[in-house]
């Protein structure tokens, strides 16, 4: 009986030591675990032709992704309200645009891979649907954002499907109502093809009650579209005029838009480019430098030309609105002066830039 419990103590000691060395073999080897706090944001990618992009992901923190002040559909913070056009209801209808909560939103970026819940536009049942479509986004207790953020369903961004991708669209905002004449335009977007999470930083809103998302195109498809869910952020960057900014010598602006990979100016750029005008014809004693920032996706040669041409196009919109040419300095940065890491969205859309030296 002695022997007995001897031969069974060594056997669970031997079972036991195993045990350990198979633990300690799996944490050397990191295996990845499904419940893990790390979790894979795809926001690493490589700009190809025709605006495409090839994603790969990267390993980051829940806390790298900042709160998405767009949620809580169903529970009475936010909601869309109002929508153009509804084809279906549930996993497709316009409500799909709000998220319910913080962790939808992080779940839908890093484990998009299937057809995540959109609002389907037009389809079989319905080809006269077409784009353009809008909805209206209600937000209960008004906020201030200075980021947008644009999702796609990864299903809807591969190359079988992307046709139904979005490619056009704009985001407006309004601090009173929803009638139609209380928004302004704060965002127009080009998406690129094939990619399935993009962030814009734009000037701080403050007061926000209402966004309304205009989708004016996609990728090429008749009749079908597949938008996805819009995300918003706040840094606590105040609100600043644009002769507030000027006055302090040295600014970034993001309310200039251009083209997507282009130097053309977007006319929804041309509002805060008179203000320029009109401080600089009010200060005729000093000079403007422009230097035009852009993110690390591109290649530097690729990243140089197109910063040097957007200065140089600026420039030239500045004297064409009366400003003496030598009085004005241009200059494109590419990526050499980043304001923040170039390793996620968020941060890449700070680096999009232009920045105003006063001399």
């Amino acid at each position: 009986m002695k022997h007995l419990k001897k031969s069974m103590s060594f056997k669970m000691l031997f079972v036991v030591t195993l045990i350990g060395v198979f633990f300690s073999s799996c944490k050397n080897k990191n295996v990845t675990n499904p419940n893990s706090e790390k979790i894979l944001q795809a926001s690493e990618l490589n700009l190809t032709e025709n605006n495409e992009v090839k994603s790969e992901t990267k390993i980051l923190s829940p806390s790298d992704l900042p709160k998405n002040l767009l949620s809580g559909q169903g529970q009475g913070l936010s909601s869309v309200i109002e929508y153009s056009y509804e084809n279906h209801q549930g996993a497709w209808s316009p409500e799909t645009l709000v998220l319910r909560s913080q962790e939808d939103f992080k779940n839908y970026i890093t484990d998009n891979r299937g057809q995540s819940g959109c609002w389907y536009v037009g389809d079989s049942y319905n080809p006269a649907a077409k784009l353009p479509q809008w909805a209206i986004i209600e937000i209960k207790k008004p906020i201030s954002i200075n980021y947008i953020g644009v999702l796609s369903s990864e299903y809807y961004s591969s190359d079988s499907y992307s046709d139904r991708h979005i490619k056009d669209s704009e985001i407006w905002i309004s601090s009173t109502d929803k009638n139609e004449g209380s928004f302004k335009k704060v965002l127009p977007i080009t998406l690129h093809k094939g990619k399935f999470y993009e962030v814009f930083r734009i000037e701080p809103q403050e007061n926000v009650k209402y966004i309304k998302y205009k989708v004016l195109s996609n990728y090429g498809h008749a009749s079908e579209a597949a938008i996805a869910p819009l995300a918003a952020f706040y840094d606590e960057t105040p609100s600043k005029t644009t002769q507030e900014k000027l006055a302090s010598g040295k600014a970034d602006f993001y309310s200039i838009f251009f083209g997507l990979n282009s130097d053309v100016i977007r006319t929804e750029s041309n509002s805060v480019l008179a203000q320029i005008k009109d401080y600089l014809t009010t200060n005729p004693t000093k000079n403007i430098e422009i230097l035009v920032h852009n993110d690390k996706l591109a290649d530097e040669k690729t990243n140089q030309e197109l910063t040097q041409k957007r200065a140089d196009t600026l420039k030239a919109k500045l004297k064409a609105l009366g400003i003496d040419e030598k009085r004005i300095t241009a200059k494109g940065m590419s990526a050499t002066n980043p304001v923040a890491s170039n390793e996620n969205e968020y941060d890449r859309s700070k680096n999009r830039r232009v920045e105003v030296v006063l001399k």
